[in-house]
């Protein structure tokens, strides 16, 4: 049987536009958004009638995380200025059991 250790790691940006703008910018899978306003292609009913902003702002206000262990970084800046502060986390986190 395995044992392994779950790490979270919650990338969070509060910036609606710039969420959007890096939404526009991938190639999103068909159960993913491709805008804040551009539900998934495979989202039953075609989404939320919700304002999409204000959906994101809700999201971004009370996100849906574990209670413990939660890494939680600020990543407007994008992933190469924050990725090997969590990775020293995760390591260090291992390293203690």
């Amino acid at each position: 049987m395995w044992s392994v250790e779950y790490k979270y790691v919650e990338c969070r940006v509060e910036d609606v536009e710039l969420l959007d703008r890096r939404l526009r910018g991938r190639a999103p899978m068909r159960s993913q958004r491709s805008g804040v306003s551009l539900p998934p292609p495979d989202a039953e009913g075609g989404g939320s009638n919700e304002d999409c902003h204000k959906l994101f702002q809700r999201w971004i206000e009370h996100p849906c995380r574990p209670e413990c262990d939660a890494i939680i970084v600020n990543s407007t800046a994008g992933p190469e200025k924050f990725l090997d502060s969590v990775l020293k986390q995760i390591l260090s986190s291992a390293s203690g059991q």
